[in-house]
């Protein structure tokens, strides 16, 4: 996974002052690049650092660092890992005000008949997901590694709160949020936090049957229609 800071200018101090969160998968180091912006042309790279993360996750979770780049200065940072067990269990998450059901955490079903009430014949969908997926459809297809490359820890928090108040309220233009790949994570943190996967743990273990059991080699059309089946049982 990537993340990109917002463009800042200076002489030759430069303060960023963001925060993001990588998922990590069999990674090993951490490049720092930084870049000069061009609008018109290609990015120049002009500094370049790079960090083993064998060695620091073995030595401590949480770091503050200086690093090096080439060829020449320091970048100050701090690091924390998270160990993905504990990333990924599902749990509920307690709501922003005591008399409103969480949003984030909460089971879908309770989310879409408290959304429908007042709202007759509303898709039985979450708000904050048809919103996302919208937005995400009107400005994002062309954005190379559109899930992969992160937003700002900071403005993700900011927009998370925005859906727990008012689904229907949140502004997406890229007035309000310029960076498409905040509202691609808030996407994420809300599939990722449902108690119960989307992709639920018994068909999860259907799938796994079919394809190493059931599906035939010499069967294409048999295979597709077995596993549109299983899809068709989603929630």
């Amino acid at each position: 996974h990537k993340a990109r800071t917002v463009v800042r200018s200076g002489d030759l101090q430069f303060d960023w002052d963001e925060s993001f969160e990588l998922d990590l998968v069999c990674n090993k180091q951490l490049d720092v690049l930084v870049y000069s912006w061009d609008p018109q042309h290609r990015h120049k790279l002009c500094y370049r650092g790079a960090l083993s993360l064998t060695t620091l996750l073995r030595q401590s979770p949480i770091h503050q660092l200086a690093l090096k780049v080439e060829p020449r200065g320091t970048i100050y940072l701090r690091l924390r890992h998270t160990d993905p067990f504990q990333l990924y269990r599902r749990r509920g998450l307690p709501s922003l005000r005591g008399n409103v059901p969480a949003l984030f955490g909460a089971d879908l079903e309770t989310v879409v008949t408290r959304e429908s009430k007042g709202a007759p014949g509303s898709a039985p969908v979450p708000i904050i997901l048809r919103r996302c997926v919208e937005e995400v459809e009107r400005r994002g297809l062309d954005i190379i590694g559109l899930y992969r490359l992160c937003g700002s820890a900071t403005k993700k928090r900011l927009l998370r709160e925005a859906f727990e108040r008012n689904s229907r309220a949140v502004e997406l233009t890229p007035e309000h949020v310029p960076d498409i790949n905040v509202i691609t994570g808030v996407l994420k943190d809300y599939l990722r936090e449902l108690p119960e996967p989307l992709f639920t743990k018994c068909l999860f273990q259907m799938t796994v049957d079919a394809l190493g059991s059931v599906c035939l080699p010499d069967d294409p059309e048999g295979n597709a229609k077995l596993m549109l089946s299983i899809l068709d049982c989603l929630p």
